[in-house]
């Protein structure tokens, strides 16, 4: 994946300068890659270009920016974005590039439910909102029924759901794709973070962007903490507030009674309780229906069972959580307690990127020990039939991607699926040009297609 940038009008001598999009996670180059940000910074005449070209010209790209909070202070930083309406123009294995909506699973969407703003950002009709229409008895007596939807079956959805956000989310900040330079750093749950927040800072809902609701949750992340107090305060009875993180654990709490001996220790039903990595450095406890458990585990059936083992025995996957809760202080002001209204579950492997079952997590391990340069699409809310591949290679002969299949189950009707997505392959990309791995009955994992650097050195 190319990720050379170039600045045509750089700095003090005005000469175009080469720089990489990988020098803003550099500390030692970190500050030389913000002072070329800035400097571009609204220059519409020399707009800095990533090496894709269409129309007999480079394809240009926007330098935004975006408060930050680093060590308790608002700063100003910078980053690169593709122009509006370009981004099925640059090439499959270029940063920028934004699959064509028409095979993505946002092409499930009605018209208006993700619309595109002329500032790069992307407005959506998020299911339930962000906003507190009702009062709060109201807003309590709706979590108390509320259960996980997702989507709907039949005609394209009116609204994104919560996993539908979620992969957005995910989408926009990068961690769909892979490539080797970013090992190190994306084992970070800081650089997670910092991904998520700035995808969230490119989203409206609600007549404001999402990095204003979005708090991310943690384990060891101490720059996490203000930005949450930051977010929870600034919500209080108006906004519902979006948590994300590694999920631990789902539990269901039996109901107790109330004890003249405790009265600190109030009454309550059945609950489900959300323990989230690193809530205990945020003081956070989240409660939530308990029909919400059968819900869960009837949506997101690998999750749920990776959840019901010991941390020891869940191997290289990870669940990822989405909530919506509105949050309120304890009465000392020591912790925070939060009523869940909608979760969203999605499974990841060690460096976050998403999977959908066991055998897709093998070929993540084995794509990433490879060194290969990857994306793995992700469906969103689609329910009709789109021919989605697993994962694209993006380092093959093919501009367009190399795609994979795994194929997990042996059904009649999967393999009539799969029948379909074969036929399309074959004529979309021809007999040869994409690869697939039957798992369902015990295959060996095929050799991987070669990387296109393999293929001309030989």
């Amino acid at each position: 994946m190319n990720a050379w940038i170039t600045f045509p009008h750089a700095l003090r001598d005005r000469r175009p300068r080469r720089a990489n999009l990988d020098w803003d996670h550099d500390p030692a180059r970190a500050p030389q890659w913000q002072a070329l940000l800035s400097q571009a910074h609204g220059d519409h005449a020399h707009r800095p270009h990533c090496d894709c070209w269409a129309n007999g010209a480079p394809l240009q790209l926007v330098v935004r920016s975006r408060e930050v909070r680093e060590n308790g202070n608002r700063v100003l930083r910078y980053h690169l974005a593709r122009m509006p309406e370009s981004g099925t123009l640059h090439r499959a294995n270029c940063p920028f590039h934004e699959p064509d909506i028409r095979r993505d699973g946002r092409f499930g969407y009605e018209q208006g439910v993700i619309t595109p703003l002329p500032d790069g950002n992307l407005r959506i009709a998020l299911e339930g909102g962000v906003i507190i229409r009702g009062v709060a008895g109201e807003a309590a007596e709706l979590a108390q029924r509320q259960v996980p939807r997702g989507a709907r079956p039949g005609d394209r959805q009116r609204q994104m759901s919560l996993l539908g956000l979620l992969h957005l989310l995910w989408e926009q900040s990068g961690l769909t794709n892979w490539r080797p330079q970013e090992r190190r750093r994306r084992w970070s749950w800081g650089t997670i973070r910092q991904a998520l927040e700035h995808s969230a800072a490119t989203i409206v809902s609600g007549g404001a962007t999402l990095d204003r609701s979005l708090a991310m949750i943690g384990y060891n992340d101490e720059a996490g903490l203000p930005a949450f107090e930051q977010i929870r305060t600034c919500a209080q009875s108006e906004r519902r507030v979006l948590l994300c993180g590694i999920v631990d654990a789902i539990d269901i709490e039996a109901g107790r009674t109330a004890d003249p001996a405790k009265p600190q220790q109030r009454a309550h039903g059945p609950r489900i309780r959300l323990r989230f990595d690193g809530a205990r450095a945020f003081n956070l406890h989240l409660m939530g229906p308990p029909q919400m458990a059968e819900a869960l585990g009837t949506q997101f059936p690998w999750a749920w069972r990776i959840l019901q083992q010991a941390r020891a025995e869940r191997g290289n996957a990870q669940v990822i959580g989405l909530v919506t809760a509105q949050l309120r202080p304890t009465p000392d002001g020591r912790a925070t307690t939060g009523w869940i209204e909608r979760v969203a579950l999605m499974e990841v492997g060690p460096s976050y990127v998403p999977v959908a079952s066991s055998h897709e997590l093998a070929l993540l391990t084995r794509l990433q020990e490879e060194r290969r340069i990857f994306r793995k699409p992700l469906r969103f809310d689609r329910t009709t039939q789109l021919v989605h591949p697993d994962f694209e290679l993006l380092d093959t002969r093919d501009p367009r991607g190399t795609p994979m299949e795994v194929y997990g189950l042996d059904t009649e009707e999967y393999r009539a699926r799969r029948d379909v997505k074969e036929a399309h392959y074959r004529d979309v990309y021809g007999v040869g040009n994409w690869w697939s791995w039957n798992a369902a009955l015990r295959e060996a994992m095929p050799a991987l297609p070669l990387a296109q650097e393999r293929i001309i050195t030989g």
